[in-house]
């Protein structure tokens, strides 16, 4: 909701930061969006895609880290139904990216996400064959 001043929380924060002249490169805020040096502004930046359609939806999945809240992993789906770790997904985006782009099922092509849970068998990294979950 805006504040007396009109403005969102969000442009505050930009304000903010720009008035400061933030100390870090850039910030990552609750709602996934990355703050600049600079003071510019990206939406969406880190966000969790459970079904992957674009480049840009792996992309924000993937900046989320190995471990998620709750201390869940992070795996992602490729279209032969194996499972990558998060660490090797990073390791080889390139190769995701180009897939996703060209639609080219040949086993980097990833088509979703998803995440470990207590009681669930540990699944295996079909490119390093590091547990996942484990």
């Amino acid at each position: 909701m805006p504040s007396s001043s009109g403005l969102s929380a969000a442009r505050q924060t930009i304000r903010f930061a720009r008035e400061r002249k933030m100390q870090d490169s850039s910030m990552v805020m609750h709602d996934g969006s990355l703050l600049t040096k600079g003071g510019s502004y990206r939406k969406d930046y880190v966000r969790f895609n459970r079904v992957i359609k674009t480049s840009k939806q792996f992309t924000q999945t993937v900046r989320l880290g190995k471990i998620l809240d709750g201390g869940y992993e992070l795996f992602f789906i490729c279209d032969d139904g194996a499972a990558i770790c998060q660490p090797c997904a990073r390791e080889e985006a390139r190769q995701i990216i180009y897939s996703i782009r060209n639609k080219i099922n040949d086993g980097w092509r990833v088509i979703g996400a998803g995440s470990t849970s207590e009681g669930d068998e540990p699944l295996q990294c079909a490119h390093c064959n590091n547990a996942i979950g484990a």
